[in-house]
């Protein structure tokens, strides 16, 4: 079988979801690719029948599956643009510039008290806030504003993000997350045309981003890069 069973304290719901959105990316259940009966899945996993039916449900629900009558199920072909976690120094490298930033904030708070909201989750809940600006031959081409769980990743608590980034910290500690990108274009206002050197109202990238691993709130971030100095690439091979 080429899904792997991911071992966690996670419900089992989760961890079969989790195991086979992984095989799903990772390109071990191929696109067109029939997955075994429920039954198989069942026992592979040593979930109930009911669980295994409440996982492809929800995974079709948001696109990765799709059930058909006596046609079993099948993996779909992924819709729309894939950003694939690209963390910001590994892109200034390959473009052979130099990668500095700069720690702007970092302090911990509690959801929904301060001006902290991070939507669709737990209010109080513990969350490191953070803020940074990337540079490229020092010249500002991204502001990141971020919040970490510190209840799903409490080590985060602990790093000193003035010498490391918060997104190469999330690439080394989380892996394999999943990763929902939602890209947009918006204009600088007063604090981040400040930060990032450009006149007010200047035509901005913004990519909001929100990291989850086994259906956790890992962390949420917006980012905000100048047009014209930072460019997205997607690549899908089937």
């Amino acid at each position: 079988m080429a899904i792997k069973k991911k071992i966690s304290k996670a419900t089992i719901f989760q961890t079969v979801r989790s195991s086979l959105i992984n095989a799903v990316n990772s390109r071990d259940l191929k696109i067109g690719e029939r997955l075994p009966t429920e039954a198989e899945l069942a026992i592979f996993f040593g979930a109930s029948r009911p669980t295994i039916n409440k996982v492809l449900r929800s995974l079709a629900q948001d696109g990765f599956l799709e059930t058909r009558k006596r046609g079993g199920t099948i993996v779909l072909e992924p819709k729309g643009i894939n950003i694939s976690l690209m963390e910001i120094s590994d892109h200034v490298s390959k473009i052979e510039k130099s990668y500095q930033f700069v720690l702007e904030k970092c302090f911990k708070g509690s959801n929904g008290s301060g001006g902290i909201n991070w939507p669709g989750v737990i209010e109080e809940t513990p969350l490191l806030v953070i803020e940074c600006v990337h540079f490229s031959d020092n010249i500002p081409i991204q502001h990141e504003k971020r919040f970490i769980n510190l209840h799903s990743a409490p080590e985060a608590g602990s790093v000193d993000f003035s010498s490391v980034s918060p997104g190469k910290w999330i690439k080394n500690y989380i892996p394999f997350p999943t990763v929902t990108q939602e890209l947009g274009a918006i204009g600088a206002g007063n604090s981040l045309s400040d930060l990032l050197r450009v006149r007010r109202a200047t035509p901005c990238i913004g990519i909001r981003q929100l990291i989850k691993k086994n259906d956790e709130f890992i962390s949420f971030a917006e980012l905000t890069s100048p047009a014209g100095r930072f460019q997205i690439y997607s690549l899908y091979e089937p």
